[in-house]
């Protein structure tokens, strides 16, 4: 009995040895299931600036979530999606797991996507060629002319703290479902960048292909001298394809829309930032296109009276200059006038050309004394960046005489009093007696016949001061084109007409906004989009085609003797115009 026990239990033994193996067995034939990665890409050939996927499917469970974070060296990760089947075969289930990485490579070459960690378990190790033509069934002609960048500046060579103007243009000639731009980064200096405008739409020809061209403009200001790069803008789109209502799970495991994400890169530019020409001494650097300054009076200054207030309104434009940079107007004082500066008004106005800042500043004169005054000269240096010289804008100096004030209170000559007789004269002396034969009632009438007519006379000179400022007032008023040409106008459209049938079209728009301030000086400092909302329909048109001239891609010939033409038609309808308006009949302005 006891030996059968034994026996029994040496049975117990083996069979638990051989269950242990066994367990053992389907745990090593799970880890080895666990540890089954296999690693797959969704296409032959990988381009640079494409995207593509790359799946990593697990058999059987894993004990930890993966890591890709190695991937980041050589790929940007665009995005990452999870998946899980089970399936019977054989009577056998099969549990499978699928991470879907949508990658864009970083360069063009031969990488090695290492292998990534799944708690315990790892994937193999794969080699990747990434090109950068593309297969030669689809030559550049088909692929990379789908859509690209380009970047364009005004100059090369701007001065330091000068502006310059960035053109960027993206090109395409496929629909695009969503994209993404980076900024304008530099390497090399310190730059200040703004944007120009909210961008443009339109539609051009390339190599016999229509595309659609968003064009985005940019201010660059540098603001040390030396070399300076602009490092090439990237564009990540996201392309779409053909809705498929199941999908192909080989090429999309989810059976969406397919689609692809696509990076284009744009040129890069390089720019040689020139130091402040030592031949500018002023304190305030002014690099520009152009610099104006002009002044406007509350009324004639040839008519300032004593303790009558006066404002003088002085403007300040400089294209090509942000108005937090223009200098303030220096006040200076003058003994027997009092002066009162308002807080200057700075603005800046866009333009397809850049920027043009505009400072206003308002100074009320008040005179105390009587006498001849002269204000000095203002004068604002500046570089001029188009002629590469130093120039200068200048107001010139005001000589003005100011009359005393009107006081009808005038003081009056004493009249001479009758001498009195002394009351306690010596007895000795002889007694004279000064009779004065004019009665009380012929005194009082006397007086205030003196005292009218000076009245009257001051009240004549009060009414015929009135009627002349009236007069001049109405002249101002009523006249409006009718005063003749000021010899400034005439000088500078005998300098328009040489531009323009010279054909310089940078400096016939730089004369036709000095012609355009004299001609309409309550437009404040007119541009070539107020210009041309005041000028006939032909003119408007030559001003156009000067503008597409000057702000071309590429240089293109202009004719100017069109223009000069219709400048000359403009300045004759408004002769007329006068004309009409001396014989009482007020012509309409525009």
């Amino acid at each position: 009995m006891v030996n059968w026990q034994k026996k029994q239990r040496g049975w117990q033994k083996i069979y638990l040895s051989l269950w242990t193996v066994l367990l053992c067995l389907i745990l090593v034939i799970t880890v080895a299931q666990a540890a089954e990665i296999t690693v797959q890409v969704d296409q032959s050939r990988v381009l640079a600036n494409e995207s593509f996927k790359l799946i990593f499917e697990t058999k059987g469970s894993v004990d930890g979530e993966p890591d890709f974070s190695p991937l980041k060296k050589d790929f940007d990760i665009l995005s990452q999606n999870q998946s899980s089947s089970f399936q019977f075969i054989n009577g056998e289930g099969r549990r499978s797991t699928s991470w879907i990485l949508n990658l864009i490579p970083k360069e063009t070459g031969k990488f090695t996507i290492p292998a990534i960690k799944f708690g315990s378990s790892s994937s193999k190790p794969v080699t990747l060629l990434v090109s950068n033509d593309p297969a030669p069934a689809t030559k550049k002609s088909q692929l990379d002319s789908d859509m690209f960048l380009l970047l364009e500046a005004d100059t090369k060579k701007p001065y330091v703290q000068a502006q310059v103007v960035i053109t960027l243009r993206f090109y395409r000639a496929i629909n695009i479902a969503s994209g993404t731009m980076t900024k304008p980064d530099f390497s090399g200096g310190e730059v200040v960048v703004e944007s120009l405008g909210k961008g443009r739409q339109y539609d051009t020809k390339r190599h016999d292909r229509t595309y659609r061209v968003e064009e985005y403009r940019y201010l660059m200001f540098p603001q040390k001298s030396g070399k300076l790069t602009l490092k090439p803008i990237r564009l990540t789109a996201q392309i779409g394809g053909t809705n498929q209502v199941f999908g192909n799970l080989f090429n999309d495991p989810f059976g969406r829309q397919r689609s692809s994400t696509k990076r284009i890169s744009s040129n890069s530019l390089s720019f040689d930032v020139q130091a402040i020409p030592q031949i500018f001494h002023n304190k305030r650097w002014l690099p520009a296109h152009e610099v104006i300054i002009s002044q406007k009076w509350s009324q004639d200054p040839s008519q300032f009276i004593v303790d009558e207030p006066i404002t003088r309104t002085i403007n300040l434009m400089a294209d090509g200059i942000p108005a937090k940079q223009l200098p303030k107007i220096v006040k200076h004082e003058t003994p027997g006038l009092k002066q009162y500066t308002d807080k200057a008004d700075f603005s800046d106005q866009e333009e397809l050309t850049g920027i043009v800042g505009v400072l206003q500043q308002k100074n009320a004169i008040i005179p105390t004394t009587p006498g001849k005054y002269k204000l000095a000269a203002i004068e604002i240096p500046w570089w001029d960046v188009d002629e590469d010289k130093l120039k200068i804008a200048r107001l010139k100096e005001e000589v003005f005489t100011v009359q005393p004030a009107i006081n009808n209170n005038q003081t009056h000559t004493a009249q001479p009093q009758p001498i009195q007789q002394a009351v306690n004269a010596p007895t000795t002396q002889p007694q004279t007696t000064i009779i004065d034969n004019t009665t009380d009632s012929q005194k009082i009438p006397q007086a205030y016949l003196w005292l009218s007519l000076f009245f009257g006379c001051g009240w004549f000179l009060t009414v015929l001061a009135w009627w002349l400022h009236y007069r001049s007032w109405q002249k101002n008023i009523t006249d409006g084109f009718s005063k003749a040409p000021k010899k400034t106008d005439k000088n500078i459209l005998k300098q328009l007409k040489t531009s323009s049938l010279d054909n310089r079209p940078t400096e016939t728009r730089r004369l036709l906004l000095q012609w355009a301030n004299e001609i309409w000086p309550d437009l404040n400092n007119p541009s070539m989009a107020k210009i041309r909302n005041l000028v006939q329909p032909t003119l408007r048109e030559e001003l156009e085609k000067l503008e597409q001239t000057l702000f071309a891609k590429e240089p293109q010939p202009w004719n100017g003797a069109k223009l000069w033409q219709e400048i000359k038609a403009f300045k004759k309808g408004n002769d007329k115009g006068r004309g009409k308006e001396q014989n009482g009949q007020l012509s309409p302005l525009y």
